[in-house]
């Protein structure tokens, strides 16, 4: 009895608070957001952060004489409909399917979730300068290692600060400095159960307290205007000034004239607070507390650190090459308690 009065206030707190959040909008509407402005490209969806460091993880070996090796960490996202007139992604109702399979460690980790998840905003204060942000997800995990199948709902909150000459908190603010920073304290509840396994033992539930400290920091590169941005900056510049004989010149000759103008490979710094991502060091401490259980196999607190780099190629930062380090366990994704460290090339969008 108490474990199902436990789900349903779980289930209840994940679809009733996006319901208040449509209050929270802005009261412009906004332009509806198309097929691929929906989709996104993830390794996990459980939260959604002011600056998400969670891409894609892929990586494969196929070595000559022995077994190919596989990671895969990933999955896709798609909103399926706002709760407010901003159209955000922040308060959205998306569904999601991840897949995670790793053969390059000594406990091997096969699984797959799909799910639901749902974004809540509170703005405390105005010109969002303070606000709660909230993420709960309803989601089935199959298990391919202990053949197990679960049912996992999770609701975890994080506050956002973007107040000058004050820590930064749930995402970077934009300035003009070389190094940006914030710093990412977690709570939430997680609901956890096993309705299938290969062992009667790791049957059951667990409810488990939630908490995460996060601190990530990012250094920009100096990025230019091509060429071409000059161009295109300068004919706009001319086109809007109410000099008519410019106005009435057919836009061949002027594009001819700006050609002229603009010496060729020219070069334009930008300012620096739209400089590029350069690298991005991440790291994070979370641990879990199970206060209420219905499974002979249930851990009392589960820790997990992780750390990494991110390096930034291109003037894209949805695409990068990262180095990692992991040690503790997260049963949401299926990963047991081991500590190993992992190069891989990511991609989020």
């Amino acid at each position: 009895m108490r474990r199902h009065l436990v789900f349903c206030v779980l289930s209840i707190l994940l679809f009733s608070f996006p319901v208040i959040a449509q209050t929270t909008g802005k009261k412009e509407e906004e332009k509806k957001p198309q097929f691929w402005e929906r989709l996104t490209v993830r390794k996990a969806f459980e939260t959604k952060t002011g600056d998400d460091t969670k891409p894609a993880i892929f990586s494969y070996t196929a070595p000559k004489d022995t077994t190919d090796s596989y990671l895969i960490n990933g999955g896709f996202g798609f909103d399926l409909f706002y709760l407010n007139k901003a159209h955000s992604a922040a308060n959205a109702i998306a569904g999601f399917f991840v897949y995670n399979r790793n053969t390059l460690v000594d406990k091997k980790q096969k699984n797959y979730k799909v799910g639901i998840t749902a974004g809540t905003t509170f703005d405390l204060k105005s010109k969002n300068i303070f606000a709660i942000f909230a993420t709960h997800t309803l989601q089935y995990l199959n298990n391919y290692i202990d053949t197990s199948h679960s049912v996992i709902v999770t609701s975890y909150w994080h506050p956002f600060h973007k107040r000058p000459n004050f820590i930064n908190l749930g995402g970077y603010k934009v300035t003009p400095g070389i190094a940006e920073y914030y710093v990412l304290p977690q709570v939430g509840l997680e609901y956890q159960n096993v309705i299938d396994a290969n062992s009667k033992l790791k049957q059951g539930y667990d409810t488990r307290l939630y908490f995460n400290l996060g601190l990530s920091i990012k250094f920009k590169k100096k990025t230019y205007f091509v060429e071409d941005q000059i161009k295109e900056d300068v004919m706009d510049s001319l086109m809007n000034l109410t000099d008519d004989a410019w106005r009435k010149k057919p836009a061949k000759e002027v594009k001819d004239s700006i050609d002229k103008w603009v010496p060729k490979d020219s070069k334009r710094v930008m300012p620096k607070n739209n400089w590029a991502k350069l690298a991005e060091f991440t790291f994070s401490f979370m641990g879990r507390s199970a206060f209420m259980h219905h499974n002979s196999n249930f851990e009392k607190y589960i820790p997990l650190f992780t750390a990494g780099v991110n390096i930034f190629p291109l003037n894209n930062e949805n695409f990068s090459f990262g180095l990692s380090y992991n040690n503790g366990a997260n049963p949401i994704d299926a990963t047991p308690k081991q500590n190993f460290w992992l190069f891989s090339i990511t991609f989020k969008k």
